[in-house]
């Protein structure tokens, strides 16, 4: 299970360059571009807190890893909405497999913790939890 130390050192050690930007809406909490042949990954600086900050990071890890990466800032290119939607999912699936190792997630089935609980335990928000559980979940019954 990786924490955000880790990550960054990932991205260190990748030599991915860590950018800010400010979103006052909140719409987009990370971006992973190519500049110039670098991978640069953009992070809001309005994110709430590490946890949500290590799912935005391990998710755009995700895209630079799966070569989901765009040219330019708002760059939706002909993508349509479907393969846009696929790509998005395949950069989580890769960040949920690094930070919710699948063996850490089935440990927690049966438990009669809630999902904040895992969460909490686990440094990860609700939402990945979800994603977690979504991704795992075809593997839970094989």
């Amino acid at each position: 299970m990786k924490t955000l130390e880790d990550l960054y050192k990932y991205t260190k050690d990748k030599n991915i360059r860590l950018k800010n930007f400010i979103d006052k809406e909140n719409k987009i909490n990370g971006m992973c571009l190519y500049n110039k042949n670098k991978c640069n990954i953009y992070m809001n600086t309005n994110i709430n807190n590490e946890i949500e900050e290590k799912c935005v990071l391990a998710e755009e890890i995700g895209h630079y890893e799966k070569g989901i990466i765009q040219t330019k800032l708002n760059d939706t290119g002909d993508e349509s909405t479907l393969i846009r939607s696929i790509n998005e999912f395949r950069a989580k699936k890769w960040a949920i497999h690094e930070i919710i190792p699948f063996e850490t997630f089935k440990s927690y089935l049966g438990t009669n913790k809630s999902k904040f609980e895992v969460a909490n335990e686990l440094e990860v928000t609700e939402e990945f939890i979800d994603m977690a559980y979504f991704i795992y979940e075809p593997l839970l019954y094989s």
